[in-house]
């Protein structure tokens, strides 16, 4: 670590971790993504606590990106929380309700889970996976014993093919459509 990465502030360095990230899940290095995710995770988490502490709120950006850190790498309730928080004050950001969604799978709150989902705004251009969370939400509300597995698995592939999808997009479309979700 060198004398200029003590001038980055925690949320720079989240923010570069979760692009990190985000670059090598697309390159299906999923070991190298972790590490990044992990990082960026502790680095959102030292973020929120400073802003905390100054009683001040965080950019909804910087909630969602660390809740998709803590997602990525199975911190679900601390997921939850992030995510709910930026939820609470920005409900247009899509990649939150996606998220969300997945962490209450995850720690097996089916109807929380499609509560989320069916709530993922209409408007998103991300039909891939707008088209993978009605199912989801449709097999979570009618299953007598709904497989939370198989849904988080359908979500995850849906959003990999979406986001390989955007990246193939030319720039200025791209640009578009991640500055629509809040970033």
């Amino acid at each position: 670590m060198g004398f200029f990465s003590k001038l980055v502030p925690p949320s720079g360095k989240g923010e570069r971790n979760f692009d990190r990230g985000m670059r090598a899940e697309l390159r299906r290095d999923f070991a190298e993504a972790e590490q990044y995710f992990s990082a960026g995770a502790d680095n959102f988490a030292e973020h929120l606590a400073l802003k905390d502490a100054k009683g001040q709120e965080p950019l909804v950006r910087h909630l969602v990106m660390g809740g998709i850190c803590c997602t990525r790498i199975g911190r679900n309730r601390e997921a939850l929380a992030w995510l709910d928080r930026a939820l609470a004050l920005r409900d247009d950001v899509p990649d939150a309700w996606l998220n969300a969604g997945y962490a209450a799978a995850k720690l097996g709150d089916a109807d929380r889970a499609a509560g989320y989902w069916s709530r993922y705004p209409q408007w998103s251009e991300e039909r891939i996976v707008a088209e993978a969370l009605k199912q989801a939400v449709r097999q979570l509300k009618t299953a007598e014993q709904p497989d939370l597995q198989a849904a988080c698995e359908a979500v995850a592939q849906a959003s990999f093919s979406q986001m390989r999808h955007n990246h193939a997009l030319p720039p200025e479309r791209r640009d578009a459509i991640l500055k629509k979700k809040g970033y």
